[in-house]
């Protein structure tokens, strides 16, 4: 597995100009207008794209046929994939927020609360690990170009579960004594077990995703 992750790094080094650009984009609206979570998410997104992008690589001109006659275990390339997308997207999050978090004290240091800041800038990563949780097992089945199809209809599927849940909250929140409505405030009251609780289940379907995915990658044909 090192020695797949060394070829990703190094594929990752020719988008070095993407990177520099990224960063600019990010310190100019770090500087212009006060949206850490746009910003911390922006950086992260195009991170875990950039990442992403090694698995495309891999396809092109058949390269995967030749990739794998090397000596390696076929769910060591699934791990690898996991590990390269997950840790690159956790290590630019932290980058992103340990910087926009420095930015925040200089300009309100009084108003600033470091629990309170990482609580809302934490949900764009849950996301995005849920969306490679989806994403990466697509890739390796369907390659680059159908998983785009399904991709689209994920973000249809995820919109429409977004407005049921929007209508459903508010009709909770109508009626006070709804047992919904009892569970959200309790969550919005225990902000460390509601942040326990869905960083376990970011865990469990990340877990479950790699499982899935070195099943297909197993399995597949070149």
């Amino acid at each position: 597995m090192k020695g797949l992750l060394i070829k990703d790094l190094l594929l990752l080094k020719n988008q070095k100009r993407i990177a520099v650009l990224m960063i600019l984009v990010s310190l100019f609206l770090l500087f212009s207008q006060d949206n850490n979570g746009f910003i911390i998410s922006y950086c992260t997104f195009i991170a875990a794209m950039l990442t992403l992008n090694t698995i495309s690589y891999d396809e092109f001109h058949h390269g995967n046929q030749f990739l794998f006659t090397l000596p390696f275990l076929r769910k060591s390339y699934a791990r690898e994939k996991y590990l390269l997308c997950i840790g690159s997207s956790l290590v630019i999050w932290c980058i992103s927020t340990a910087v926009c978090a420095a930015v925040t004290v200089f300009r309100t240091a009084s108003a600033f609360r470091l629990t309170d800041f990482l609580l809302s800038n934490g949900f764009s990563l849950i996301l995005l690990m849920l969306f490679l949780s989806v994403l990466l097992p697509l890739l390796l089945k369907f390659g680059n170009e159908k998983a785009r199809v399904f991709l689209v209809l994920f973000m249809g599927i995820g919109l429409g579960f977004c407005v049921a849940a929007e209508s459903i909250l508010s009709q909770a929140g109508a009626a006070a004594e709804d047992p919904l409505f009892e569970i959200l405030r309790f969550l919005q009251v225990h902000t460390g077990a509601a942040a326990a609780l869905v960083l376990a289940l970011m865990i469990v379907c990340c877990f479950l995703s790699y499982l899935i995915s070195a099943k297909i990658i197993e399995k597949k044909e070149f």
